[in-house]
């Protein structure tokens, strides 16, 4: 059986963070990092009022989670990062 490996193991959070708000800064897109099971691993970059808002929602949050999910599900089939739009 295939064991899933963990990105904490490999690099610095706070590292990837900073590359990840640089990034939004840079594009002016939202960003968030999050394994194969669709848990944040660093905080939101450049997240919408609007996202915020659902993402503060216990009730609607999940849906959120549901799409970070799908992007972290298809990184870890295909081994590399994904990019999706919610």
């Amino acid at each position: 059986m295939k064991t899933l490996m963990n990105i904490k193991n490999f690099i610095d959070i706070e590292i990837l963070q900073n590359i990840q708000d640089q990034f939004s800064i840079a594009t002016g897109l939202a960003a968030i990092a999050v394994d194969c099971k669709g848990k944040p691993i660093t905080k939101r970059s450049k997240f919408s009022s609007f996202c915020e808002l659902i993402r503060n929602n216990p009730a609607k949050t999940k849906f959120c989670h549901q799409c970070d999910a799908h992007g972290g599900l298809q990184a870890a089939i295909t081994g590399e990062p994904h990019f999706y739009k919610c």
